[in-house]
């Protein structure tokens, strides 16, 4: 199929993000026209930076929550408060703690 075709792209291929990485295909052997490939590639561009924008709208809801939601929970404080710095229980239950299986901290 590529051997039909060419590609053409002006959108940025470098993100981490994975996207479609859009691009337009013209059957080999023939040429568009010079004013037709310009506004066709500008459509492309401006459609992918739209989507950057919508992408990092996305990404700060989503980690503003999760940041937000930790915070909530407390959750490294809640640890840190029963166990020392060696990751051992402090306290009463210490003495009848029974490590989770598999932990590789706990073989002895």
């Amino acid at each position: 199929m590529l051997a039909r075709f060419t590609l053409h792209s002006s959108v940025s291929h470098t993100r981490s993000i994975p996207h479609r990485a859009p691009c337009l295909l013209v059957v080999s052997g023939r040429t568009l026209p010079r004013h037709r490939m310009a506004a066709a590639l500008a459509f492309l561009r401006l459609r992918d930076r739209w989507e950057d924008v919508g992408r990092s709208l996305v990404q700060l809801v989503f980690g503003s929550w999760m940041v937000a939601d930790a915070r909530r929970l407390r959750m490294a404080a809640t640890w840190f408060a029963g166990h020392d710095a060696q990751g051992r229980l402090l306290g009463a239950d210490a003495a009848d703690a029974v490590p989770p299986p598999g932990c590789p901290h706990h073989r002895g």
